[in-house]
């Protein structure tokens, strides 16, 4: 994969690339410029949880509808009546194995992005000639993976992903995933100490840290 670090002058008074969906468009096309992939115009954008309204919960099982509304719920705790400007994904990551339904809880999370911010990112990817097809939160990715993709039968399986971004930990076993979690990454820490000990800018610090 290619890796664009964001000089933070750029972000100016922001506090992340989030607030200037222009900016975060730009380097995606630039991206895929460097990559020789112009044909490319289809985006799928994965979202940390910490960059997203979420909350984990358990519920005892139920329809879907019900399910839904729950979920929202758990949304209006943290946003009150503005969860009508929220676009709301939920995901179970605990299946329930008993005979019983009622005999055990399952644990969920749910995601929420404020639609609005969602319009300018597609608006921003459009005037660069991206059509931004879906957001979608990577705990919610890692847990279809791990639901439908890792194969943990008569195991227990650890799924541990580090990058620019995050710190991913995933657990999973006989198919069903029992956690999952991501973290901010130390990198950008890491990449401030090399920066100031080599006296290098931070594409070379970026390239010194692959290396190594």
């Amino acid at each position: 994969p290619l890796i664009i670090p964001i000089d933070k002058e750029l972000l100016k008074d922001k506090n992340s690339i989030w607030e200037d969906p222009k900016l975060l468009a730009n380097l995606v096309k630039d991206g895929l410029g460097q990559l020789s992939h112009n044909e490319v115009t289809d985006v799928i954008m994965m979202v940390e949880s910490y960059d997203l309204t979420f909350q984990e919960y358990q519920h005892k099982k139920g329809a879907k509808k019900v399910l839904d509304n729950l979920a929202v719920d758990k949304i209006r705790e943290f946003v009150g009546d503005d969860v009508e400007s929220y676009a709301i994904l939920s995901k179970d990551y605990e299946t329930i194995k008993s005979k019983d339904p009622d005999s055990k809880e399952v644990t969920a999370k749910v995601f929420a992005m404020p639609k609005s911010l969602i319009e300018d990112l597609s608006q921003a990817f459009g005037e660069r000639q991206l059509n931004l097809i879906k957001v979608v939160p990577t705990e919610s990715a890692m847990l279809y993976c791990a639901q439908n993709t890792i194969y943990s039968y008569d195991r227990t399986v650890a799924l541990i992903s580090m990058d620019f971004t995050s710190v991913r930990v995933m657990i999973a076993k006989n198919g069903i995933p029992l956690y999952c979690h991501d973290f901010n990454s130390p990198v950008d820490e890491i990449l401030d100490v090399i920066k100031e000990d080599r006296s290098i800018n931070l594409n070379a610090a970026v390239e010194y840290l692959r290396m190594t």
